[in-house]
């Protein structure tokens, strides 16, 4: 165990990050608004949280930071969801494809 800013103490994460996947993801321009990184920090957000048992792969998508993962947090995954007016696990997954794809082509699969 740690202990948290606050001091509460927290278990150590067994899941291991796929950091450049997040790096990949967070590339992409917004899920919400189509704003990208040029525009200020992306976040690599995801559907299922990791505490509650989620993953990087297939279970990611890019949102603009200071406007769109904070509306996500608030609203949750299933109005979230409508807003977007899109899927959003088969966008994770078309993202984690796209990104296996790169890497095979350049040989690191």
């Amino acid at each position: 165990m740690r202990l948290t800013p606050g001091g509460a103490s927290q278990k150590p994460s067994k899941l291991v990050k796929n950091t450049p996947l997040r790096k990949f993801i967070e590339s992409k321009p917004c899920a919400l608004c189509g704003l990208d990184n040029r525009h200020g920090r992306m976040a690599s957000h995801h559907i299922k949280r990791v505490g509650a048992g989620g993953h990087d792969e297939n279970n990611m998508i890019p949102l603009h930071w200071f406007s769109c993962h904070a509306i996500a947090h608030s609203m949750g995954p299933d109005k979230f969801q409508k807003k977007c007016g899109c899927d959003l696990k088969a966008y994770a997954i078309q993202l984690t494809d796209e990104y296996n794809q790169i890497e095979a082509s350049n040989g690191k699969s």
